[in-house]
């Protein structure tokens, strides 16, 4: 995953900072853990590897 398809996970536009990565990681993060009771693992995952790449 590059760059671009990350921001494109995370619906994030290229000025994005990294602060709003973050806050955007942890509301992804929420919404998605396959523990939670409306979790999806697989967007989970996805959301994951966007993180590895976009984290400061």
């Amino acid at each position: 995953m590059d760059k671009a398809n990350a921001l494109q996970v995370f619906e994030l536009d290229e000025q994005a900072s990294s602060q709003q990565i973050r806050q955007q990681w942890r509301r992804l993060a929420l919404q998605f853990h396959p523990d939670r009771p409306t979790g999806d693992k697989d967007k989970f995952r996805q959301a994951c590897e966007a993180w590895q790449v976009l984290k400061c």
